[in-house]
């Protein structure tokens, strides 16, 4: 298969902004990435002669997923069409076609840098993870900005974006709103009142933003990009790709189950929380909301991703089981 990647990329370089490329300059390396059945299959394809990334083929690994491919496409394009600022775009691939290859549908995309961010974060070096999650939303902060609208919260808003998400878990998941605190069901019926009145920005979310999907350059430079658009999102509440990162980061760095890595990095003091409120406190800065704002819409994030993965056919069973968990630990730990 690997030799029909080759041809497919480089009869389609010109889609993806690309050119000058031949079939056997071309070396394949495939990257570590999460071990889902429903997730992706990510090779990398690099220049022989330099050995540096020129394009990147994800493989999803079950047939269902092909459609999210076409969405991750147009996700790229709107992004590059609404986003003029380069620090910001060099990070998202160039151009992004979907073909068929054998019996499957891959994405095909330019690429400009390496192997995951994960491999760079060593648990046992702070200053170092420290260092690189810094610099990663220093990137998202300006990505945030640069596409966004600042609303006062009225009826409107509210009923869309903390009114709706809570009923639509009553009435279609009853079992698993039970599994609510009596806190977390308190805050979830006063988060309303909280939010009158107050101003945040809308804001485009990457909409999986995790280790796994940000690539380090292979050259031993800080440079960066970030793949994986198909759950791209226009005009949400700036709280989906800070605590989806901090949150699947706690989980990637202390290697126990969600719960017990949200508990000991999230949950107690320590370099990781103060970490999370030290960018939290960089977007209350930029103004994208009021710092204290922030902790308490952020358990909407949770029930977000209750329902995207009880929608979702890439995701595994019981995940919003883990996520109702979660989300009874966060409102403990910062409500």
């Amino acid at each position: 298969m690997y030799a029909q990647i080759k041809e497919a990329f480089v009869e389609n370089m010109s889609a993806i902004g690309l050119q000058g490329i031949r079939k056997n300059d071309l070396v394949i390396l495939k990257l570590e990435g999460k071990k889902s059945a429903n997730g992706s299959i990510i090779l990398l394809l690099l220049n022989a002669v330099d050995r540096l990334p020129v394009g990147l083929v994800k493989i999803p690994r079950n047939p269902k997923c092909f459609t999210h491919l076409e969405s991750e496409c147009k996700s790229i394009e709107n992004l590059h069409k609404l986003i003029h600022d380069n620090e910001i775009t060099n990070a998202v691939p160039g151009g992004c076609i979907v073909k068929d290859i054998g019996m499957r549908k891959v994405i095909i995309q330019s690429a400009c840098a390496g192997s995951p961010m994960v491999r760079s974060v060593d648990p046992d070096n702070v200053d170092g993870a420290a260092a690189l999650f810094r610099r990663v939303f220093g990137w998202s902060l300006r990505f945030h900005l640069a596409i966004s609208e600042k609303v006062m919260l009225d009826d409107i808003y509210i009923q869309k974006y903390m009114v709706e998400p809570v009923e639509w878990l009553k009435i279609n998941m009853p079992d698993a709103y039970s599994k609510l605190s009596e806190k977390s069901k308190i805050h979830f019926e006063k988060l309303p009142e909280y939010s009158r009145g107050r101003s945040v920005m809308l804001v485009h979310q990457h909409g999986d933003f995790n280790l796994y999907n940000l690539l380090s350059g292979v050259d031993g430079s800080e440079r960066f990009s970030v793949i994986d658009w198909e759950d791209y999102k226009e005009k949400s509440l700036p709280v989906h790709d800070i605590n989806h990162f901090f949150v699947t980061g706690a989980n990637l760095l202390d290697k126990q189950d969600a719960v017990g890595s949200f508990k000991s990095l999230l949950g107690e003091a320590g370099w990781y929380k103060e970490l999370y409120n030290e960018v939290v406190q960089a977007y209350a800065d930029s103004n994208v909301f009021e710092k204290d704002f922030f902790y308490l819409i952020s358990p909407l994030y949770f029930i977000e991703m209750i329902k995207h993965v009880t929608n979702d056919v890439r995701q595994e069973e019981h995940t919003h089981e883990v996520l109702l968990d979660l989300c009874n630990l966060y409102i403990e730990s910062f409500c």
